[in-house]
């Protein structure tokens, strides 16, 4: 117990706590953002959340890119 106990308190100590506030309108400042979760996340994690995220901003950016009229 004691061995599983130190262990898993050396990966809490390796985690990040990570809120994700949302905005749902365009006019939205990040201040009247709705309050998100909080998550504990492991650097690896975030890491692999990072990556998700700018693909989907980079997709995005194409769609809105394309949708302007030339």
């Amino acid at each position: 117990d004691f061995c599983l106990s130190r262990g898993l308190g050396d990966v809490y100590k390796r985690q990040l706590l990570v809120r994700l506030d949302f905005i749902t309108q365009a006019a939205q400042s990040p201040d009247q953002a709705s309050r998100g979760r909080v998550y504990a996340l492991t650097s690896e994690q975030i890491q692999m959340l990072l990556e998700s995220l700018q693909t989907q901003l980079q997709t995005l950016n194409a769609s809105l890119a394309a949708a302007r009229p030339h």
